[in-house]
């Protein structure tokens, strides 16, 4: 599971901690986890409540948009990608099918270049892995989704551009979204970049190798009364 809390989380917190638990995963990835650096007691109240024992941290220089990844199982190898615009991390967690590489990532929410040199590094990185995953917040969009957008004022929008998603699928991963066809599902509702509001957009994605494809059962993008409150994204599963 990967789930950006949203700034606004400290009111809901307890809300998506029972979201999360109701969905039980073995990975967990926290996208702007505001509390991780100055309440670290909450990460091990989390870590019980999730039955996730093993957790890391990766703290963001730049903001305060932490990002947290627990783990059913012993977490190896971690890399916390440092001068991240927001934080990212890689871990190699063991599983029954083998070791797994996964990078939860928070990209940056500024420019597509600033992403796609902060997602060459995750690539980069990852490479000698056979099986691997990438899942969290992106920031970006992809040609297989469409977008509904409209311009708040006069003026007009900037080119639409898909280097960060094209770059991955060049690197041999799939997103997961596409492989089950629900590709235009939004993981964020509504929201708008200066002149531009943007709806039913997809942001955050899981995206695995080819050697992982054959083995995805199920992505879903967790949609109710409860996740509508909790955050403005909302957080997406695949089964393997």
């Amino acid at each position: 599971m990967t789930y950006n809390l949203g700034k606004y989380i400290n009111r809901h917190l307890s809300l998506a901690a029972n979201i999360i638990k109701d969905h039980e995963p073995d990975v967990l990835v926290l996208n702007e986890a505001s509390w991780a650096k100055c309440k670290p007691h909450i990460l091990k109240k989390l870590s019980a409540k999730f039955m996730l024992p093993y957790f890391l941290v990766a703290k963001s220089i730049k903001t305060n948009n932490h990002t947290v990844i627990y783990s059913k199982n012993k977490m190896e190898d971690d890399t916390t990608m440092v001068n991240f615009r927001n934080a990212g991390i890689i871990v190699t967690v063991n599983t029954k099918i083998g070791d797994v590489s996964i990078a939860g990532v928070h990209l940056a929410p500024n420019t597509e270049d600033n992403r796609l040199l902060e997602i060459e590094r995750i690539i980069s990185k990852q490479k000698k892995s056979k099986l691997k995953i990438i899942l969290g917040d992106l920031n970006s969009i992809s040609p297989n989704n469409t977008v509904i957008s409209s311009l708040k004022s006069h003026g007009l929008p900037e080119a639409v551009r898909y280097d960060v998603v094209n770059r991955i699928k060049k690197a041999g991963y799939v997103d997961a979204a596409v492989i089950t066809q629900k590709e235009q599902i939004s993981t964020v509702p509504i929201t708008q970049d200066n002149n531009i509001i943007y709806y039913n957009l997809r942001l955050d994605y899981v995206f695995l190798s080819k050697s992982l494809t054959e083995r995805a059962v199920n992505y879903s993008v967790i949609i109710n009364e409860k996740t509508r409150v909790c955050s403005d994204h909302y957080p997406i599963m695949v089964q393997i």
